[in-house]
């Protein structure tokens, strides 16, 4: 089953469709917010799991990904997990970045109006995401790891962490890695953790996950699960080409980018429509290969 099987979808420069709106959900789970996933959305992200060794295959995966691709660039409804694009793509998703570059983070939990979507349980979309996106530099984490870092300061006296101590006074405290930092003592322990992260950092460069030792030890704000569960910073490459993050990694690309380190790893979890069927026109190949020539492009 090529991927260059006859279909009625236009080429991409024949595309006018508008592309679907979204809008960031308050209180999402990408960043542990209360947001709570609609009853069956489990269960689709367990079917995607369980069919991905059929649904990921040769030829069919392949294309798979190009009619999608066309469909959702055209304005039609289309879906592929990104289950399946991990099991065909394996470690071909993986990139070395310069963490300067991500300027912007993709809101995970988004609604068109109609629904609400987790994009990153996608492997590719079609809509727009203009609205559903924010500055890295202006976020809670960036200042905090910024505080943590300034030399020419005490973390004390930094104006992010007096908020984090007025928000306990108020009986609202700051919730990071699904801990409430009810407490000074939290608050401490929350900084010290990814003191030591930096730490680490400087001294073995940004290591990617699998090349940690993952004999974790548990602390008061990350048990030992979750370390282990950790992935890399995940990546979402919008219709132009810009590089967003997306989940996971929050504090770990502050650290790079306060650090000045000149690569990182990430991981590739979404890709728009319209930047692939861009990269199958410039490369004149099909949607796999066109996808990863475009990545390597990206990565320089």
């Amino acid at each position: 089953m090529p991927d260059a099987l006859p279909s009625p979808l236009p080429r991409r420069h024949d595309m006018a469709a508008p592309m679907t709106a979204y809008r960031p959900v308050a209180g999402g789970p990408g960043d542990g917010g209360g947001w709570r996933a609609a009853p069956l959305r489990p269960l689709a992200r367990q079917w995607s799991r369980a069919t991905a060794p059929f649904l990921a295959r040769a030829p069919l995966f392949p294309w798979r990904l190009g009619w999608t691709a066309r469909r959702l660039g055209s304005g039609q409804a289309g879906a592929l997990p990104l289950a399946h694009a991990e099991r065909y793509f394996g470690t071909r998703l993986r990139l070395e970045l310069d963490p300067a570059r991500l300027r912007w983070q993709l809101m995970d939990t988004v609604t068109d109006g109609r629904r609400t979507l987790r994009l990153a349980q996608l492997f590719l979309d079609g809509g727009d995401w203009s609205a559903a996106r924010e500055p890295l530099a202006g976020s809670v984490v960036q200042q905090e790891m910024a505080a943590l870092m300034d030399d020419g300061r005490p973390l004390q006296d930094s104006p992010i962490y007096r908020y984090m101590l007025s928000r306990i006074d108020e009986g609202r405290p700051e919730q990071r890695n699904a801990v409430r930092l009810a407490t000074p003592a939290l608050v401490d322990a929350y900084f010290a953790h990814y003191r030591a992260l930096a730490g680490r950092i400087r001294s073995e460069g940004f290591l990617a996950r699998d090349a940690l030792d993952r004999r974790f030890a548990a602390s008061p704000l990350r048990s030992a699960a979750i370390e282990r569960r950790e992935g890399e910073v995940g990546i979402a490459i919008g219709p132009d080409g810009e590089i967003l993050r997306l989940l996971g990694g929050r504090h770990r690309t502050a650290l790079a980018q306060l650090l000045r380190l000149p690569r990182m790893p990430v991981r590739v979890r979404l890709v728009h429509a319209r930047w692939l069927l861009a990269e199958m026109d410039r490369h004149a190949l099909p949607a796999p290969q066109a996808l990863l020539a475009g990545l390597h492009r990206l990565a320089g």
